[in-house]
């Protein structure tokens, strides 16, 4: 038991759970936008998808849902969405595309991986202080992780908004280059509908409000945590 309440063993489990903190809002963030359907659905009207691809907005929709659905099998079939375009039922994607897509669902199904992981880790941390110490320590260790893992999630996604800012294109074309081992990700809007539905500004968006969701989540929680260690400060301090 002593060994376990090292200082060495709680540094090392505290600074897990500080770097837990931001995978676990970004990765269940990211999985809420890609399962919404108000994100798609302000994406093809804000850009006017109907217009630019010829695809009906009733079409563009269950090219959506077909896409998420994809993404949440757990078999290895490819994609195929069908949809009735210039009137006759048709296979929208190209082999290409359909390739990048199996690349692309790997990265959904890894972030549904790290959003358990880290969701379990955070609740084993929790428990284990808990076992570890009274209940006024363990909390005041808790939100001591919390507090600091939501500061690093805020700090990550400043330096995301200034990327953004500074040039979204080249971040976009860096994510890809690190994402994927091929070049199937490069499509031409011209000829493959994927990149003609899904626009860079539509991705642009999507990271904003994905921030914008991290950082009221991460700001609430730190002040939470905050506004409770400054409150059991003085009990902390007495023997």
């Amino acid at each position: 038991m002593n060994v376990l309440r090292s200082r060495y063993v709680v540094a090392a489990l505290l600074a897990a759970a500080v770097l837990a903190v931001p995978l676990f809002l970004i990765t269940t963030n990211l999985r809420i936008i890609i399962n919404s359907g108000w994100l798609y659905s302000y994406g093809f009207e804000r850009y006017e998808r109907a217009a630019v691809t010829g695809i009906e907005p009733g079409e563009l929709t269950k090219v959506a849902e077909q896409i998420k659905a994809y993404f949440n099998d757990a078999s290895a079939a490819p994609l195929d969405v069908r949809i009735r375009l210039y009137g006759e039922e048709t296979a929208l994607f190209n082999e290409r595309e359909i390739v990048h897509m199996q690349d692309v669902k790997g990265l959904v199904r890894g972030l549904g991986f790290w959003q358990q992981v880290t969701f379990w880790y955070l609740a084993g941390f929790a428990v284990f202080m808990a076992l570890l110490w009274e209940r006024g320590t363990a909390l005041r260790r808790i939100a001591k992780g919390l507090f600091w893992g939501s500061a690093v999630t805020l700090a990550l996604l400043i330096v995301t908004g200034l990327a953004v800012a500074i040039g979204f294109d080249a971040v976009f074309t860096q994510f890809h280059v690190m994402s994927f081992s091929n070049d199937y990700w490069q499509l031409d809007p011209r000829h493959d509908y994927l990149v003609a539905i899904f626009n860079e500004a539509f991705f642009r968006d999507a990271v904003l409000i994905v921030a914008g969701m991290t950082a009221t989540q991460a700001a609430l929680t730190a002040g939470v945590c905050l506004a409770y260690q400054r409150r059991t400060r003085g009990a902390a301090q007495r023997p």
